[in-house]
């Protein structure tokens, strides 16, 4: 614990606040130290505006008549701070346009990837209605193949049929003749 602060020390913890990105922290301090009747210097005041990219943070205002107060630092004035205000103005409207470029950039990015991903599935779904339809032919020929299967086995019964039938027939005009030359012969 520092027992007796000097400008040096109270410089130190508000940079490291406002580096560490504690800016409320940074700018309590700052506070505190104008409430210790310690005067800020050039770069007590530089640590707490460069660490701020919230100027919501700042009452310009309010700083500005403290400044008038404590312009006893001749190189710390009201055009360098109003300086420092404008380029961190301009600084945070540049943050806030680069991420509303990258959030345009990533919504586009996205919507690149949906589409592709689109494609893709409209492509498998198209692969698979192919599929599908492969299938019901190959189903519909085995069909036909087994139909055309069944009567060729019920032509080949019919056939048999037909051929014992004959075969039949032929033995009993065998026998028949047999009976005949027996017949013949007594």
């Amino acid at each position: 614990m520092i027992l007796e602060k000097d400008i040096i020390s109270w410089n130190t913890m508000v940079s490291s606040y406002a580096a560490a990105n504690k800016f409320d922290e940074a700018f309590e301090l700052f506070r505190h130290m104008l409430t210790r009747e310690f005067e800020p210097d050039e770069y007590t005041f530089n640590s707490a505006l460069h660490g701020s990219g919230h100027l919501s943070h700042l009452r310009i205002e309010e700083e500005l008549k403290k400044l008038k107060e404590l312009e006893k630092d001749e190189e710390l004035d009201e055009e360098k701070l109003e300086e420092e205000l404008k380029e961190l103005e301009k600084e945070k409207l540049e943050e806030v346009e680069l991420k509303e470029e990258l959030e345009m950039e990533l919504e586009e990015e996205l919507e690149k990837l949906k589409k592709l991903e689109l494609d893709e599935l409209e492509v498998e779904l198209v692969e698979l209605e192919e599929l599908e339809q492969f299938e019901n032919e190959l189903e519909d020929e085995l069909e036909e193949f087994e139909e055309k299967e069944l009567e060729e086995e019920e032509e080949l019964e019919k056939k048999e049929l037909k051929k014992e039938k004959l075969e039949k027939e032929l033995e009993e005009a065998e026998l028949k003749e047999e009976e005949d030359e027996e017949l013949e012969g007594i």
